[in-house]
């Protein structure tokens, strides 16, 4: 015995017709978002490069940049140092040649004894100094120097970040 649907035959040939129609429809339908996302996905890839292109360019352009600042920065620290060592090796000169002036002790005993100047005035000049007077005044002329070399090093370290 067989079970006789209760939906006609018709209906069911125009139900499966379009369940089958749906079914092209859901397909076409999925088809096209795939080709729109997949342009979607070109346009996003094609703008990600063309921004890592710029990004790398910029990249570039600061390396070079810091690059050219590294090495002037360097030139001005050698010169620095450069300078710094002509001021030590002045002082090192000045100082051994003071090495022949008499100190204060012993010139303080010699003027105990009623030695004045040639000229009779209380004064003096910087060939008349002590050793030890001079040897102070030299090591701070000296570090005057130095703060006047590290200054320009400052001024010259500005002027190239300013430019």
């Amino acid at each position: 015995m067989q079970l006789k649907s209760l939906v006609p035959m018709p209906y069911r040939i125009a139900g499966a017709a379009f369940m089958a129609l749906a079914l092209v429809l859901w397909v076409w339908r999925l088809d096209s978002l795939r080709a729109h996302y997949k342009a979607e996905l070109s346009y996003i890839t094609f703008k990600v490069k063309a921004m890592n292109d710029v990004a790398n360019e910029t990249d570039k352009r600061w390396r070079l940049l810091e690059n050219t600042w590294k090495v002037k920065h360097t030139a001005i620290d050698e010169e620095k140092k450069h300078e710094v060592e002509a001021i030590q090796r002045k002082l090192d000169t000045a100082i051994a040649e003071l090495q022949s002036r008499p100190t204060r002790a012993s010139a303080a005993a010699s003027t105990a004894k009623g030695a004045t100047d040639s000229k009779g005035t209380g004064g003096c000049t910087g060939a008349q100094l002590f050793r030890d007077d001079a040897e102070f005044l030299t090591r701070e002329a000296a570090a005057a120097d130095n703060v006047v070399a590290e200054l320009k090093a400052c001024y010259a370290h500005y002027d190239t970040n300013v430019e």
